[in-house]
């Protein structure tokens, strides 16, 4: 079979990231992941088939339409207390009730697509990558977990001359990442946790596979750019021990770069907090200056970046206010000033995002049908790509806010309340206290908060229910 012909599951194509490799690129997403992190940001990723899904708050409801219940023919959708029901144990997965679903309400993650089909979406930025560097990342899931398709993409792109990544947990067959590495022009590698014994309690797999296929890359593909992530996840690997003894081990095995994100603006922040971040980048060179002169890899670079907190909707932290512009730049060159004053600070350079597009980040999140003027406005005057600073024009974002007289008093409803996504106002408000008390909530496959999602009576609220849970949510 031709590459361009081979297929596998996708469940997602994104167009226009900027954060999964270099440039503007268009991510694919491919079903199936040997992990099973409780913290996934993509959980419909994990199983390598199609996977039902229902957005309850898509749904006509049943007593207005209920087609879904009545083209199911085994009995797996069901209508209880005039609510949509749904049953794993008895779903055959022939996507009847997603068929006559009118609303969207039921759909499916996963469709089977060719390499050809794939390729195709991803051609029509093509010059977006030309421009940015940019081209094709593909994840998951785990971007391998198909490897005959993933690897006939890969090929196949590099026929057509685009730059290819892949994000991988790295937990695989050592040859197939291999076969990947001859035909990628760049990696990215998650290594969530290096103890193996706490790493098969998190994600249901130990970490010896993944070393030993990230040391093969190593020594068999010292050209190929390697990005290393660690996902900071609170409770699991976040502390400063954590941090120290990864970037300890990494310095033993020969890198001396680390790049460090963090958030300023969050809510509750001090300036001592502030103050940490330059004290942790030290700490992180200072502990690569125990190896031996004759064994380090030439001088440790620290690279500390920070983005300004945006607040969002249907979060707890949509009554959080954001950072002014003034603000930030305070606190930027405060940290800046703390990092100088280190006793490694020639082996740390800082970099942070542009306050102005952070503040305009800011407004958008959390704007109303009446930003429509707006953008237009601000497009017409010359506003597009701003994503790229030499087209980023600030003041003409201003004028547009001005001309269109748009303000907004603090008491006004968000434009979002009319929408019902389950999720109660009471819950995330909660929530937003408990966070500034540093409070952490257990995740929900642990133990049930009464968010008031189970209302809608699907996904994890009634998977595993305990009586306890099931009484407190009614």
């Amino acid at each position: 079979m031709l590459d361009r012909q081979q297929t596998g599951i996708v469940f997602n194509v994104q167009k226009f990231s900027v954060h999964d490799g270099e440039g503007i690129r268009t991510l694919v997403f491919l079903k199936g992941c040997p992990l099973h992190c409780p913290w996934c940001s993509n959980p419909e990723s994990q199983r390598r088939e199609p996977e039902r899904a229902y957005n309850p708050t898509r749904c006509l409801t049943a007593a207005v339409c209920g087609r879904c219940a009545k083209a199911c023919p085994t009995g797996a959708v069901s209508i209880v207390g005039g609510l949509v029901c749904f049953d794993r144990s008895k779903c055959t997965g022939c996507n009847a009730c997603v068929r006559a679903c009118p609303s969207g309400a039921q759909t499916v993650y996963g469709e089977t697509q060719s390499v050809d089909q794939i390729l195709s979406r991803v051609e029509e930025d093509g010059v977006f990558y030309t421009r940015s560097g940019g081209g094709l990342t593909l994840s998951g899931g785990e971007a391998l977990a198909q490897p005959d398709f993933a690897l006939a993409l890969l090929r196949e792109a590099k026929k057509r001359h685009i730059h290819t990544t892949i994000e991988t947990c790295g937990h695989y067959p050592t040859d197939v990442l291999d076969q990947a590495c001859r035909v990628l022009d760049a990696l990215i590698f998650d290594i969530k946790c290096l103890d193996s014994a706490r790493h098969k309690k998190a994600t249901g797999v130990g970490s010896e596979l993944i070393l030993k296929n990230i040391g093969h890359v190593f020594e068999h593909f010292p050209e190929l750019p390697v990005l290393i992530r660690t996902p900071v996840i609170p409770g699991f690997n976040d502390t400063e021990e954590d941090i120290l003894g990864g970037a300890g081990q990494a310095f033993d095995g020969g890198w001396n770069k680390v790049k460090l994100y963090f958030m300023l603006g969050l809510p509750g922040e001090t300036y001592d907090d502030i103050e940490g971040i330059a004290i942790l980048s030290d700490k992180i060179a200072r502990e690569y200056y125990t190896i031996p002169k004759d064994e380090r890899n030439g001088k440790v670079s620290i690279v500390t970046s920070t983005s300004i907190f945006v607040p969002k909707p249907f979060t707890p932290f949509q009554w959080s206010p954001m950072n002014t512009k003034e603000q930030a730049k305070d606190k930027r060159n405060f940290l800046l000033g703390k990092v100088r004053e280190q006793l490694n600070q020639k082996s740390i350079k800082y970099n942070c995002h542009d306050a102005d597009v952070s503040e305009l980040e800011g407004v958008f999140a959390r704007g109303d049908r009446r930003l429509n003027k707006v953008i237009l406005e601000a497009y017409q005057s010359g506003c597009f790509y701003d994503a790229w600073s030499e087209y980023f024009k600030y003041e003409n974002w201003l004028k547009a806010f001005e001309d269109n007289g748009l303000d907004r008093p603090e008491d006004e409803l968000f434009p979002w309340d009319f929408i019902d996504i389950g999720v109660t106002k009471k819950f995330m408000r909660r929530e937003y206290e408990n966070s500034l008390k540093a409070q952490v909530t257990p995740n929900c496959r642990v133990k049930c908060a009464g968010c008031g999602a189970m209302k809608f009576k699907c996904g994890v609220c009634v998977e595993n229910l305990t009586g306890s849970d099931a009484e407190r949510n009614g």
